[in-house]
């Protein structure tokens, strides 16, 4: 597990507490802006293989 190799703490939260998950979920937007900003993409299946 990736997490493991770079000493990375994996924390599970209750299911259907969206409210939980809202630092994560805006950091992974901020990863997901500055990824596009920072590469020059066709078309948008060539952002999807960079995120996913």
């Amino acid at each position: 597990m990736e997490c493991k190799e770079d000493d990375i703490e994996h924390r599970l939260t209750a299911p259907y507490t969206p409210q939980t998950n809202g630092m994560v979920e805006r950091v992974n937007g901020t990863i997901k802006n500055a990824t596009i900003k920072a590469e020059d993409y066709e078309n948008i299946d060539d952002v999807k293989k960079d995120l996913i």
